[in-house]
């Protein structure tokens, strides 16, 4: 993640207050954005990824203009200030994801695990499969797709896709994710367990769609337990009929 930094200008009369006796409310701050604050005399350094740099530049800017007043420095307004400056980037967040949509609940989970990610995990995306779980709006899927294709620990992917897939190859008959995930494991070699995904996406949507697969195409036939059944009912056939009526109709 690229560093961002941005320097606030202070008298020392400011930043005794702010950075005497209440340094762990400093400690607060940079843990809750996730940045590095430094105290360089008659300034304040703020480093960091650009999002959290401006939210706790805000944060202590308003410390600061506080113990301008003469005001005392407390917890509670510490506490106010950060939530308004939560609230600030939990907009800016919203809009910036506007277009994927659920943006309200995808902007609280990003902030909520990133929060995570800084204080919990000291930065690092966690391994194994329970930690990454317990990261706001990280689900089975996502942790497998992290544990697979950034740490190369061999997992299973499951989406729609595969489960609809394994499915007609009679890998699995279940429909819950993670006891499709249990028959995969059981059945593919480990060393394509993080390859299975990967190709069954690209293969459902050039080859086996949803809900007209190309079965005249498709490498598989042999294996697929639910050409079997369709080649019985004559369903493959009345496919196929149609597709050359169509061509001689000119469809």
């Amino acid at each position: 993640m690229e560093r961002f930094e941005k320097t606030l200008q202070l008298d020392n009369s400011v930043i005794l207050p702010v950075f005497g006796q209440f340094d762990a409310n400093i400690k607060q701050v940079e843990r809750a954005c996730g940045v590095q604050i430094v105290n360089r005399g008659d300034d304040v350094k703020i480093v960091g990824a650009e999002r959290g740099v401006r939210k706790a530049w805000n944060v202590v800017s308003s410390l600061a203009a506080l113990a301008a007043k003469g005001e005392e420095i407390t917890e509670q307004n510490l506490n106010y200030f950060l939530a308004s400056a939560e609230e600030a980037d939990l907009k800016e967040l919203e809009q910036d994801i506007h277009s994927t949509g659920f943006y309200h609940n995808k902007a609280k989970n990003i902030i909520a695990c990133c929060r995570d990610l800084t204080e919990k995990f000291h930065g690092e995306v966690p391994r194994t499969l329970e930690e990454l779980t317990s990261l706001a709006g990280v689900g089975r899927k996502t942790a497998n797709v992290i544990r697979g294709n950034i740490y190369n620990d061999p997992s299973i992917v499951v989406d729609t896709h595969v489960k609809r897939i394994s499915k007609k190859l009679g890998l699995t008959k279940e429909d819950d994710p993670e006891k499709v995930e249990k028959d995969l494991m059981k059945k593919l070699p480990k060393e394509h367990w993080i390859l299975w995904n990967i190709q069954l996406i690209t293969f459902g949507r050039e080859i086996c769609k949803a809900p007209t697969p190309k079965c005249g195409e498709c490498f598989l036939t042999e294996y697929c337990e639910d050409y079997r059944q369709r080649m019985k009912k004559g369903g493959v056939q009345s496919n196929r009929k149609r597709k050359e009526k169509g061509k001689e109709e000119g469809v």
